[in-house]
């Protein structure tokens, strides 16, 4: 069988997307998604708009999984995500990080914003399914700005937060 050129860019197209999934979660891919964070924060420089970072690290689950198992470890990692993508923007990006930390990037919009949006999902859902508790750090996007300044800088709010 021979495939056609467009059947072919879309089959390339395709495994590009899955590739681009934590397999897990649904979440982006760290390593596209610091990719996509590097585009976001370049474009919100040429454009002068907002954009802020919200570092989350899911509260308790190496406790969770040697108590209950890895598999209710996986089940509540997979809920925060749903919840996330619940009160996230179609062009707001999850990033799984690693094991249980996220970074979600929301583009135009400011600090306060994203506080507020994550707010709304530390608070509950409409399905009867609490969600998972978790811990967060935001940063916005300053001038001359890096993925990794960025990222710090929201870490480094998460850290001060769990402090207070």
């Amino acid at each position: 069988m021979v495939l056609s050129e467009p059947t072919g860019r879309l089959r390339v197209a395709f495994e590009r997307t899955q590739a681009s999934g934590d397999d897990l979660t649904g979440a982006m891919r760290r390593g596209v998604g610091l990719a996509q964070l590097t585009r976001e924060i370049y474009r919100a420089e040429r454009h002068g708009s907002d954009l802020a970072v919200a570092f989350i690290d899911l509260d308790g689950l190496r406790e969770l999984n040697r108590h209950q198992g890895h598999a209710a470890g996986d089940r509540v990692l997979r809920l925060l995500v749903e919840r996330l993508f619940d009160h996230m923007r179609p062009y707001d990006l999850v990033v799984r990080l690693g094991g249980d930390e996220f970074l979600c990037v929301l583009p135009d919009a400011d600090a306060e914003t994203a506080r507020a949006r994550l707010a709304l999902v530390a608070a509950g859902s409409h399905d009867g399914n609490p969600t998972p508790s978790f811990s967060v750090g935001v940063a916005a996007v300053e001038p001359g700005d890096t993925s990794e300044a960025l990222m710090s800088r929201a870490d480094a709010d998460l850290r001060a937060r769990r402090l207070a």
